[in-house]
């Protein structure tokens, strides 16, 4: 048997599938609005491609031979395989949508962005539920929710401008950070100034982590907030590790509706939580405690 041509192509067969259910190259033609002659140039070129002949042909009649019924069974696996391989294939091309807390997703997310992610900013609560909806393919979210995989364990970091001095009488002016949608972090705040007998009255909360920031830069008062955000600018404040800090989870949620290249990224990212955790804690050292 000669070597088969790995280029056929499929318009072909589909011209072949015309002319043999009908049996006749003029209804066929007339079926796949193509000239006959075109119809039978095309299956001539099909019959060179295979090494075999697919169909005899008379004045009156068109017939299949053995291989052409052979070919004409074996159609509807072909097209079934052709096209599970191709909606595959395009499906990689789908660009997934990513839900994120953006501050501390933007310290680690570059590395795994090698193809383009449609990145949706957003808070835990609106993740969840676009999770649900199947609005989003993959969350990565402060989220209490244990039944999600934990990609990384946070640590809460006090941080104060360059020039603050006693600290300790600053933490009665504490600045809350209260972002929307995750009271989570809020609480975690307030149960830790409890723990050391603070009063957590009239303290002022900041929903974006750039005016809460920018208060502290101005000395305007100190803030307990997740180690991630100072990563990128530590330089320009003071920041303190607690011996006893506020933690939070970070997780990798996925939609039932998850596009491939969704499911990929988190398989990647939680392949790789030891050596992200393992990052962390390192810059967490550069970090001097609070006393």
């Amino acid at each position: 048997m000669g070597e088969i041509s790995l280029d056929i192509d499929l318009r072909r067969l589909r011209i072949f599938a015309a002319v043999a259910s009908n049996l006749s190259f003029t209804k066929a033609s007339k079926e796949l609005f193509l000239a006959q002659t075109a119809v039978s140039r095309q299956i001539a070129c099909l019959e060179e491609e295979l090494g075999v002949r697919l169909l005899t042909r008379d004045r009156r009649s068109v017939q299949m031979t053995a291989a052409g019924e052979r070919l004409f069974q074996q159609l509807p696996e072909i097209q079934k395989t052709v096209g599970r391989c191709l909606a595959e294939v395009t499906s990689l091309a789908v660009e997934p949508k990513v839900g994120v807390v953006i501050t501390p997703a933007r310290w680690f997310l570059p590395r795994f962005l090698q193809s383009r992610i449609d990145l949706v900013p957003s808070d835990p609560c609106q993740l969840r539920t676009g999770l649900e909806r199947g609005e989003i393919d993959l969350a990565i979210t402060r989220d209490e929710n244990a039944d999600l995989p934990c990609l990384l364990h946070e640590e809460f970091v006090l941080v104060a401008s360059l020039q603050d001095k006693g600290l300790e009488r600053k933490l009665d002016d504490l600045l809350l950070f209260d972002p929307e949608g995750c009271p989570e972090v809020r609480l975690k705040q307030l149960d830790w100034l409890a723990f050391l007998g603070k009063n957590c009255a009239g303290l002022r909360s900041f929903g974006s982590i750039s005016a809460l920031l920018t208060m502290v830069e101005s000395g305007l008062g100190c803030a307990l907030i997740p180690a991630c955000c100072l990563f990128q600018q530590e330089a320009a404040f003071q920041t303190l590790r607690l011996h006893h800090p506020p933690r939070m989870d970070l997780r990798v949620g996925l939609s039932p509706k998850a596009q491939p290249a969704a499911v990929r990224l988190a398989e990647e990212l939680l392949h790789q939580s030891s050596q992200l955790q393992q990052e962390y804690d390192t810059r967490l050292q550069h970090f001097r405690w609070f006393n």
